[in-house]
């Protein structure tokens, strides 16, 4: 019931994040909205009932902005497609922000093993065409990004576990984490 406030929460974690320019983990807050049972579920239509067939009253509205939002009506949380398209992808986009985020870090590949393993089983057990799209552009996304990573991990002399530095792999006129995020959102207000 309570998931666009998760949502709201992992938004400023990464904002934070990205100004500090420290790691702040929020992936297990986003992958465990992938765990949730209604997921799984075959969701409601938009009447509020299986058949269809009842009236739309006149207060249904269409339509779900989360920006706006801090929790899900009480009676049918996460049962009508609208609500859960709405709900992964914004789910989507902030493990795209994260994995921008620390992109340029050298544990990025096992930062992203647990994400990787989580979607592909995600893209097993959905049948949803359009949630699979968003799985499988959030694991190329990850894989593109660790294959760099492994490459420019070759020209370092310190093993990954010894670098204190979160974006050591950082070209030099590359963005910083702060404006790669502030880029990251106004592309998503576009």
């Amino acid at each position: 019931r309570y998931v666009p406030l998760r949502l709201h929460c992992v938004r400023l974690l990464q904002q934070l994040a990205a100004s500090t320019e420290s790691f702040i983990p929020t992936t297990s807050l986003l992958l465990g909205i992938l765990d949730l049972k209604e997921i799984s579920m075959k969701p409601l239509r938009q009447g509020g009932g299986k058949g269809g067939n009842k009236k739309k009253k006149k207060d249904d509205v269409r339509g779900l902005r989360l920006p706006l939002i801090l929790k899900l009506p009480k009676e049918g949380t996460l049962r009508t497609m609208e609500q859960l398209d709405a709900v992964l992808k914004e789910t989507f986009v902030l493990l795209n922000r994260e994995a921008d985020l620390y992109r340029y870090s050298p544990g990025f590949p096992e930062f992203t093993f647990t994400i990787l393993q989580r979607l592909r089983k995600f893209n097993k057990d959905v049948s949803n065409g359009r949630w699979r799209a968003y799985a499988k552009g959030t694991i190329e996304l990850c894989d593109k990004y660790s294959a760099l990573v492994i490459q420019g991990r070759s020209t370092l002399v310190d093993a990954p576990k010894d670098i204190r530095r979160l974006e050591a792999l950082k070209p030099t006129n590359t963005p910083s984490m702060g404006k790669r995020y502030e880029a990251s959102v106004a592309k998503e207000k576009r």
